[in-house]
């Protein structure tokens, strides 16, 4: 009698996993305003509006002649100076020069007459105290918002 070889075939077993559901939580968005119109951001204010007194030009170009930085050219008034509560701005250029070829310097100062505080000069006025103590108005023009 023949032989025939016999295999064993080996068995696996395979195991299985249940893919986990998660329960997706709906948002529901609030909104305001008029159905059917975006909501625009907070607008910027205006900028101040012109002095109708004090500060002076004169005051202004009296408070920063010689202080650090100024030149010491003679200089003009080229706008303002804009006033909101006691803070004023104030655009400097220097006389017979045309606004084109130099930057103009900004003055932001506080006060009226005799109490008039110089708070900044120079290209670049919006600093801190600016940026957390003038009136809207102000920083409108010498910061941007």
């Amino acid at each position: 009698m023949p032989l025939t070889p016999t295999y064993n075939t080996p068995t696996y077993t395979v195991p299985t996993y249940a893919v986990p559901t998660y329960a997706v939580p709906t948002v529901t968005p609030t909104t305001t305003g008029t159905p059917g119109l975006t909501n625009s951001p907070t607008p910027t204010p205006s900028h101040a509006a012109k002095c109708s007194g004090q500060p002076t030009k004169a005051e202004i170009l009296a408070l920063i002649k010689g202080q650090p930085g100024i030149p010491k050219a003679t200089l003009k008034v080229q706008d303002g100076p804009f006033c909101a509560g006691t803070w004023s701005s104030t655009t400097v250029g220097i006389a017979g020069v045309d606004a084109d070829e130099v930057e103009p310097l900004m003055v932001v100062a506080t006060g009226k007459g005799s109490t008039l505080t110089l708070v900044a000069a120079g290209t670049d006025v919006c600093n801190a105290q600016v940026q957390t103590t003038a009136p809207p108005g102000i920083r409108v023009l010498v910061c941007g918002f």
